[in-house]
């Protein structure tokens, strides 16, 4: 899977990819914005440990703007392996140049299967 046509190739006409770390290096974020990227993706479901985001207060939040989601990534992705952060910067910037949704939830089946049809769900939702 080399290039966007390769991706799109391989993908074929499935409307659902699971995807993680693929390649050493390169957070997973960012790994899976590429894909999602290339493969013309609507909306990315990121699935954690939290139910969603929550701002410098610490409140939950259901909706939150992507210059948002970027500033608030760029306070806490110190580009160190294994550390914890809202969602990696670079994937950020790759989400909001391709127009992709961003969906935050937790593991939680019913909510995932929400989010794969962008219906309401219990996470945040990122545009």
């Amino acid at each position: 899977m080399g290039s966007a046509n390769g991706i799109r190739k391989e993908l074929g006409s499935s409307s659902v990819i699971v995807t993680g770390g693929l390649i050493p290096g390169i957070s997973t974020d960012t790994v899976t914005m590429l894909i999602a990227e290339s493969a013309d993706a609507t909306h990315v479901i990121n699935v954690s440990t939290p139910k969603g985001l929550y701002d410098e207060k610490g409140n939950f939040v259901e909706e939150m703007a992507m210059d948002k989601l970027i500033e608030l990534a760029m306070k806490g992705d110190d580009r160190v392996a294994r550390s914890s952060f809202i969602f990696d910067v670079i994937a950020c910037k790759i989400a909001k140049r391709s127009k992709a949704e961003l969906h935050f939830l937790d593991k939680s089946i019913e909510g995932i299967e929400k989010a794969i049809k962008r219906e309401k769900h219990s996470g945040t939702v990122v545009r």
